[in-house]
């Protein structure tokens, strides 16, 4: 992560921040244009260790050797993430850290190769995603993806339930995360 953050910047993302440990019932992650993870909250955490505080999303999805990179998810989560990637890389000049993730994950994974090829490669502001192994089994889940306002370097991903199943799901998950004790909460 950049430590040279312009002030504004670093007040927004620092009331982003604070908006996220607020949101109780809501995973949120907030990411910068490199695709890492400035702050998420404890829900989000809960469904992902791709969101704990300085992963980088991309690197995660495709080097990850504990993510299943199979089925029709994992094929959704990967051409998601590249797209953010390549959306992020076309709004921005090509500086190195861009150089270094696509040139490490190019090489490293061939499932990134293939989904970088693509020729419409973009993505998506909304959709939905499934995440395995959470403490409550698999959690289907929608998300929006929206730019913070008057900063073109972070996207902030906020999930929402689309059935009354997965409520069920995330309200066990919230309580059960409420009885965590507070060092695997903080973050």
């Amino acid at each position: 992560m950049n430590e040279d953050v312009d002030p504004v910047v670093a007040r927004q993302r620092a009331l982003a921040s604070a908006h996220l440990r607020n949101w109780r019932e809501v995973p949120a992650v907030l990411l910068d244009r490199h695709l890492e993870v400035l702050a998420s909250n404890p829900l989000a955490r809960a469904l992902s260790a791709s969101f704990e505080r300085g992963v980088n999303l991309a690197r995660f999805t495709f080097l990850e050797p504990t993510v299943e990179r199979s089925g029709a998810s994992f094929t959704a989560a990967a051409t998601q993430v590249a797209g953010m990637l390549n959306d992020s890389l076309a709004l921005h000049e090509g500086d190195s850290e861009f150089r270094e993730i696509v040139g490490e994950l190019s090489a490293k994974s061939h499932t990134f190769s293939e989904v970088w090829a693509k020729e419409s490669l973009g993505a998506q502001v909304t959709g939905n995603v499934g995440f395995t192994d959470t403490r409550v089994g698999t959690l289907n889940l929608g998300y929006s993806l929206v730019r913070i306002p008057e900063d073109p370097d972070d996207y902030l991903l906020v999930f929402c339930t689309t059935d009354d199943g997965a409520q069920s799901q995330l309200d066990a998950l919230i309580a059960l995360i409420a009885d965590d004790p507070p060092s695997l909460i903080e973050s």
